[in-house]
């Protein structure tokens, strides 16, 4: 997923706190030192809880919140939680800036997927005519929605007699995730002879490897349309089919598009209704279970636009902008 950066040569015009004061039953009871306004006070009593220090003089704060605790003397009770007051911090200098963004994503290179390990264990290695689809990489609470789709259309297919079950799924180092787990989803569509979920995390080129000796390789992205996996650029340069389930307007989906990765792509949208998402994932499905469709993903293209090379570049022309602007 890309990391957007802010590049800001001076403070931006407006901030905003939200101080919090702990709760120490320790300390004796706080008092007022003198006559000051509502929101004086709480900046005083936070002073310990937020360190914000402006380095610039000619700011003022105002309070922008009514939510304001009521006098000093309510806040004696052991088990007082005191409200978070916005604030905004209003520049009076003229000379300020508006921020240059831009994003660095993760990249990758090229001559990591050539190497190839030495006496790996596969995961797989012990399941005879095994035709391995693999998911690496963490799974997040976005996933979710897609990972049910994604067995409840599977487990109608093993119904209907056109799954074959000598593929069997591993999500590989997804790690350690709160709530309902990949393995609870399998179990819950009687899918646990297929799916098989190891949660530790695997060192990087072992993955790599993994990808590359797999069937086909899955990348289950989420609902946001703003998430853009890495694991994409992974999962194209296996050089083995992938099949990618992502929000219709998120960068990862568009990436797959660019570099004629899409043939087994499903794009999701809030608006689609669900009738006609289900159907077109069932399609999909069985179209990855043949891999008849050609496989040619553009990787020069890839390796030209989303390399580390390319982004550590895209990130420097950001710097020098910022530091000609300046002078």
């Amino acid at each position: 997923m890309p990391w957007p950066g802010s590049l800001n040569p001076s403070p931006s015009k407006k901030h905003r706190l939200s101080p919090v004061l702990q709760k120490n039953t320790t300390s004796p009871p706080l008092k007022e030192t003198s006559p000051r306004s509502t929101a004086s006070k709480i900046l005083k009593l936070n002073t310990q809880a937020s360190s914000y220090k402006p380095q610039a003089t000619n700011y003022e704060l105002r309070t922008t919140s009514s939510d304001l605790p009521s006098p000093t003397s309510e806040l004696r009770a052991t088990n007082y939680e005191l409200p978070s007051p916005s604030y905004e911090l209003r520049a009076t200098s003229s000379e300020l800036r508006a921020p240059l963004h831009t994003s660095f994503p993760y990249g990758f290179d090229p001559h990591d997927h050539s190497i190839v390990l030495e006496n790996i264990n596969y995961p797989w290695k012990d399941i005879p005519d095994c035709q391995p689809w693999v998911y690496a990489g963490a799974f997040l609470p976005n996933s979710r929605y897609f990972i049910d789709k994604l067995f409840a259309s599977i487990s109608a297919l093993r119904q209907n007699k056109v799954w074959d079950d000598k593929i069997r799924l591993f999500f590989l180092g997804t790690g350690a995730y709160p709530g309902k787990s990949i393995a609870d989803y399998a179990r819950e569509y009687d899918l646990e002879d297929i799916v098989h979920e190891h949660r530790a995390r695997y060192p990087f080129l072992q993955v790599l490897n993994f990808l590359s000796a797999a069937t086909g390789v899955m990348v289950i992205g989420s609902t946001e349309k703003h998430y853009t996996a890495s694991k994409v650029f992974q999962a194209v340069l296996s050089k083995k089919p992938v099949f990618a389930m992502f929000h219709r307007e998120s960068s990862a989906y568009e990436l797959l598009h660019n570099v004629r990765a899409v043939e087994y792509s499903l794009g999701w949208h809030e608006t689609i209704p669900e009738a006609d998402f289900d159907k077109a994932l069932q399609e999909k499905l069985v179209s990855f279970i043949d891999q008849k469709a050609v496989w040619s993903p553009d990787l020069e293209l890839l390796e030209k636009d989303y390399s580390a090379r390319n982004g550590a570049t895209k990130l420097v022309e950001a710097m020098e902008m910022v530091l000609g602007a300046r002078q």
